[in-house]
């Protein structure tokens, strides 16, 4: 978490890995073509979040102005309950969608769906950095997402429903395979199938 914020205190899923086991999508072929370890933390003014991506091609958004098309390429997404109170399938008025990923070569937040009556779109409040290594098939995001962007969820609060996606585009149509947590995003919208991300203060 070097570029966008020090770890401060840890979250209960420290760190968790995404392979085989999550792959989704009829042209998913393996850790090699996509998987993930993901990491998480936060401070009294963020939640932070970090993800080393295995993927065998990198096809990201080539057009900024497109930034509501940032789920159909290499991206991440993730989504919140923010109040942990799911009780069917849809967003409510405390659930965020927000992607992350590079649109015409610059980092980019995008917000889905909002709470807590934030606008949709582009949130240039959200720090995002990300990298590519095309000799090892790596790409690393780093996420700092102050809680104004993510109320209710906060430190007070101490857990809320979370779930996320790592989609992929190998340059063979949007979301080509993608790998997730849980279900929720990808398909449906439906918080009572996402996971739960609970802060512990160590």
């Amino acid at each position: 978490l070097s570029r966008v914020g020090r770890r401060q205190r840890q979250v209960w899923i420290r760190e968790r890995s995404l392979g085989p086991e999550r792959g989704r999508g009829t042209r998913y072929d393996g850790s090699a073509d996509l998987s993930a370890l993901c990491r998480w933390a936060w401070d009294d003014k963020a939640l932070y979040f970090a993800a080393q991506v295995q993927d065998d091609k990198a096809t990201f958004l080539p057009d900024a102005r497109d930034l509501a098309n940032l789920w159909q390429f290499d991206c991440i997404q993730m989504a919140f309950d923010a109040a942990g109170n799911a009780r069917g399938p849809g967003y409510a008025d405390d659930d965020y969608e927000y992607g992350f990923g590079l649109a015409g070569g610059a980092p980019k937040a995008y917000r889905w769906a909002t709470g807590n009556n934030l606008p949709l779109g582009d949130v240039p409040n959200v720090t995002v950095s990300v990298g590519r290594d095309d000799t090892r098939q790596l790409a690393l995001y780093e996420v700092r997402i102050p809680w104004t962007e993510l109320l209710p969820f906060s430190p007070d609060t101490m857990s809320c429903g979370m779930t996320l996606v790592v989609a992929d585009n190998d340059g063979d149509g949007p979301q080509s395979s993608w790998l997730e947590w849980t279900p929720g995003i990808a398909g449906p919208k439906d918080p009572t199938a996402f996971g739960m991300l609970t802060l512990i203060d160590e």
